[in-house]
């Protein structure tokens, strides 16, 4: 197996290497399987849903190996040292991308990215911190998949409620609503905290295991 880079899309890349092929390797192809690596949460029980489509189209099997995030980077660093041929794709962190291209781990894949368009579909800003290597080479060894971007939501019942919008006005000086600044964020937090009555103004995502740790805070330290 050759290794494709950390964070790629993996439904997308394999379609597109298919693209063009005659009927006698697809055929051919229809005997093999691919091996993905990625973490266990949701975004990969859903990649493993959506790679139905490709075995459907393709008959080539996919197999989403998922491994807790606990253990997930150190897993597959320690099979990418071995030279393993464990996994064909491996979906992970983008921080790992120099390491592992200069240990010859990752596939170039900028011709196939510029060649089908993939780079047409993203930012900029996404190649150049999820897919190039170094920055500003116009090099690309990987196909971005998610950004970790967390996304907020609020009690509209709560932020409607009269008594409230009024409390709320007379101790902060401007009205109740959607938060437009973290600082506004902080003032309702603070608002409707009331841990006597198990009620919190605020609850942000966090485990205790690899970067999850530190991931609510992210978007306010960057």
């Amino acid at each position: 197996m050759k290794k494709i880079s950390l964070p790629s899309v993996a439904v997308i890349l394999s379609v597109s290497l298919i693209v063009g092929l005659s009927l006698a390797s697809r055929q051919a192809l229809a005997q093999e399987e691919l091996i993905i690596n990625w973490a266990q949460w949701a975004p990969a029980d859903y990649l493993e849903k959506l790679s139905q489509d490709f075995t459907a189209e393709t008959g080539i099997k996919v197999i989403v190996e998922q491994t807790p995030w606990e253990t997930f980077v150190q897993k597959y660093n320690t099979e990418l040292i071995a030279k393993s041929d464990a996994w064909d794709i491996i979906v992970g962190d983008s921080q790992d991308i120099g390491n592992n291209v200069v240990g010859g781990h990752y596939v170039d894949l900028t011709n196939w990215i510029t060649e089908h368009k993939v780079d047409k579909t993203f930012t900029p800003a996404s190649l150049t911190y999820y897919a190039e290597y170094p920055k500003g080479s116009g090099k690309y060894y990987a196909v971005p998949v998610e950004g970790d971007a967390l996304a907020w939501a609020y009690r509209k019942d709560l932020f409607e409620d009269p008594d409230n919008m009024a409390a709320f006005e007379k101790k902060y000086g401007y009205p109740l609503g959607v938060p437009k600044s973290w600082d506004m964020l902080k003032d309702i937090a603070e608002f409707f905290h009331d841990p006597a009555n198990d009620f919190y103004g605020v609850a942000i995502y966090g485990d205790n295991g690899y970067d999850s740790l530190a991931m609510f805070a992210e978007q306010v330290i960057w």
